[in-house]
């Protein structure tokens, strides 16, 4: 039976304060293995809440995941899978330029060309080890958060998917939710999400509250004259109690002074 741990605020996947969101995807038909190592990984981080694991026992539906936009940083690969060897889901990864730490797992000890070819971060023969898991998912951990990439995680018709934070133009507040704009033209329609949340969540990421409908990203404006701030040709009103943060945040980015 396939089995999905979630960790988070609800259905919303963000980084906490102090460190980067994980997620991982572990796909074995060993459901013991997937249950040790879920236990392993989640007690390996002092808050669990900043992990969403998912597990898979086939990797037909760790695929379809991935095509419907899911996004992995450390994903462990059976090679000994029933479907879909781990080698060949690698490779498959890999032509799909799916980023991501793979670490393949087998009960046996050959290793084979192909496995080498897809660079995975490292390989782990059965029974694990619970000391050599803890410590590469530390050492991934901190390759990750060293990207500097901050992601936010959501939930939306039953896909998980993220959204970089530097990629956030701009969020607005809408009757009953939030509509998040992207640097790609598109914008992402969340219901029964707060803006004053996303504000304080990803303050020290540069996104600032500069009216009660609008949260922005202080790194995509372009321009701010008199109340109002241009982003991507766009103009947004800034209410006036909260002209204040906004010219700490400008400021405190280097910019001419408001």
């Amino acid at each position: 039976r396939d089995a999905q741990e979630s960790r988070g605020l609800g259905d919303v996947y963000k980084r906490q304060e102090g460190g980067q969101s994980m997620k991982i995807a572990i796909c074995d038909d060993d459901y013991g293995i997937c249950e040790e190592l879920s236990k392993w990984l989640r007690k390996a981080d002092n808050d669990s809440r900043k992990q969403m694991i998912e597990v898979f026992q086939e990797a037909e539906k760790l695929l379809t995941s991935i095509q419907n936009g899911a996004v992995y940083d450390l994903l462990y690969l059976d090679v000994e899978l029933p479907d879909i060897n781990g080698v060949e889901v690698g490779a498959r990864l890999k032509d799909m330029e799916i980023p991501g730490n793979i670490i393949f797992v087998s009960g046996k000890d050959t290793y084979c060309k192909d496995m080498f070819d897809l660079r995975p971060f490292n390989f782990y023969q059965k029974p694990l080890n619970r000391e050599k898991v803890i410590k590469d998912y530390h050492l991934i951990k901190e390759k990750e958060e060293e990207k500097g990439r901050c992601r936010f995680w959501y939930k939306k018709d039953g896909c998980t998917s993220c959204v970089y934070i530097q990629d956030i133009k701009y969020v607005e507040a809408f009757r009953g939710g939030v509509k998040i704009y992207t640097t790609n033209g598109e914008y992402i329609e969340l219901r029964r999400r707060s803006i004053q949340n996303f504000a304080e969540e990803y303050s020290q990421q540069g996104m600032v509250r500069i009216h009660r409908s609008y949260v922005i990203n202080i790194d995509a404006v372009t321009s701010i004259r008199g109340n109002q701030v241009q982003i991507d040709g766009q103009d947004l009103s800034i209410g006036r109690e909260y002209v204040k943060e906004l010219r700490k945040k400008w400021n405190f980015r280097g910019m001419e002074s408001l």
